[in-house]
């Protein structure tokens, strides 16, 4: 059994549990993919899109336009790190970080899919003059996300409480 340390502030913390270093190198590797995707979702999703339009010299059309190539990449980028998520938590096998894997995969599949098209073609549409009846769809990609956020935010806590405590709850249930 490897016990790895951990420097913090001039304490040490044990990573206790894994039986190999790779084990914990999983773990470390979808703490760091996932803060970082939480970052570039605050950043992309919260931050600049809705500051973007605040911007008085910046056309509604034109910021649509670039919103719509915006999220066309992230996607793009959403995408990899779903797939890489998903590879990691099969990689070292635990039922609630494989759940929550999966289900931040449905969130992308879902907006990439269906909500992402259709904004695109009403922005396609509004860029060509047609007169659109308001939409939820912007609603529905923002409630998305927001529930994104939710299980990242609850991948990196599961992430965090394995490395810090060594094993999942699920084996310390069976162990009685």
């Amino acid at each position: 059994m490897v016990m790895a340390r951990v420097r913090r502030g001039g304490n040490t913390t044990r990573l206790k549990g894994y039986r190999d270093r790779r084990q914990a190198g999983v773990i470390v590797a979808l703490l760091a993919i996932c803060l970082i995707w939480v970052g570039l979702l605050i950043g992309v999703s919260f931050l600049a899109t809705p500051v973007k339009f605040m911007a008085p010299s910046l056309s509604l059309l034109t910021g649509l336009d670039v919103g719509r190539h915006t999220f066309m990449v992230f996607n793009q980028i959403e995408v990899a790190l779903a797939v890489v998520i998903l590879t990691l938590a099969t990689a070292r096998w635990e039922l609630l970080t494989g759940i929550t894997a999966f289900w931040v995969s449905v969130i992308v599949f879902v907006q990439s899919t269906a909500v992402l098209p259709a904004l695109g073609a009403r922005t396609e549409a509004l860029i060509r003059g047609e007169f659109l009846e308001p939409s939820s769809l912007h609603t529905a990609y923002i409630a998305l996300d927001i529930v994104k956020l939710l299980v990242l935010g609850g991948l990196v806590a599961i992430s965090f409480h394995h490395l810090l405590c060594g094993k999942s709850a699920g084996q310390r249930l069976r162990k009685g």
